[in-house]
């Protein structure tokens, strides 16, 4: 049944105006991970410190969720189950790996929810927020690369996490002796879940072609970046919180500032990984290395650095 609707609008979409399906390839692409790392970033040096941290948590936490949950089920892509199903070619070069539940789905969710929520009171946001998280969705059904139970689901889980990432960030304001536990948890759970998914065995199948239909290696190599990430966030986020302890304060001019250079800072992080880093190391290793110092740059480093700027310009005494 979801691949007969997924059929229809294929059918739907090959009758329609091209700027449709462009504007969906470039929403579900904007969604796909980048853009929404730098507005958390942004928002938690400049604007929020404490709606940076839910929107980068419920990020990182979604995309591990998100990740494990793609390498227990093995569900393949729809145009693998059925072969009436001709997707986009521009989102098709982008969806690798398994189908279920959305990656993409599960960060607009998460990132835009979390904003929603954060901006609750302002109808007319939360409500934009909430549209962008519902065409995410459909765009990827309209783009053929993933059905109705892939992004419903991928909804459904992200939602949860930030529910659950709120709750953890109220019960932290009662009980702020509490954090080391709630790092180690993020650890242990991110640690876990990565040696699960390294050793459990996966199913090779090939196509018609002789290919292998997902190669597991790449599975794997996703976890590594995913838990990764999500494993320093736990680490960067209890260091920050008990000694860095940054203040977004400063003016307009100067925050405007501190994010261009913040992003710049990313950007060189990301540089000197692909240079230095990657000759050096096992791809694995590479992934999880690259993606563990980009959320501590965000979270840690450059926190840090704008901290000891702040000091070191204060007039002595």
């Amino acid at each position: 049944m979801e691949l007969d609707f997924l059929f229809q609008l294929q059918e739907l979409r090959e009758s329609a105006p091209s700027f449709v399906t462009l504007f969906f390839d470039h929403l579900s692409e904007g969604v796909g991970g980048t853009a929404l790392v730098l507005l958390g970033a942004v928002i938690f040096w400049c604007i929020s410190k404490r709606a940076g941290y839910l929107m980068i948590a419920s990020y990182l936490a979604s995309t591990s969720l998100n990740q494990l949950i793609k390498n227990i089920a093995c569900v393949y892509r729809p145009w693998i189950l059925d072969s009436r199903i001709d997707p986009v070619p521009s989102a098709q070069e982008g969806a690798t790996g398994y189908s279920f539940p959305s990656g993409h789905t599960t960060t607009a969710t998460s990132s835009f929810g979390t904003l929603a929520y954060w901006q609750r009171k302002r109808v007319w946001l939360a409500a934009t927020a909430v549209g962008l998280i519902v065409l995410t969705a459909f765009s990827r059904m309209w783009l053929g690369v993933h059905t109705p139970k892939d992004v419903i689901v991928a909804m459904v889980l992200a939602t949860c996490v930030v529910a659950v990432c709120v709750k953890v960030s109220r019960f932290l304001d009662k009980h702020p002796e509490k954090d080391v536990i709630v790092a180690a948890v993020i650890i242990g759970l991110a640690m876990a879940a990565l040696v699960f998914c390294a050793l459990k065995t996966y199913p090779v199948d090939y196509g018609n072609a002789g290919a292998v239909l997902v190669n597991p290696e790449d599975m794997m190599l996703d976890c590594y970046s995913a838990f990764g990430a999500f494993m320093s966030f736990g680490i960067c986020w209890i260091v920050e919180r008990r000694f860095v302890r940054f203040s977004i304060e400063g003016s307009l001019r100067s925050r405007i500032v501190r994010a261009f250079c913040g992003i710049a800072f990313l950007m060189a992080i990301l540089a000197l990984c692909s240079v230095v880093l990657k000759p050096l190391v096992p791809l694995a290793a590479y992934k999880l290395i690259k993606h563990a110092l980009l959320v501590a740059g965000v979270v840690l480093f450059y926190p840090a650095c704008f901290t000891a700027a702040r000091k070191f310009r204060k007039p002595k005494r």
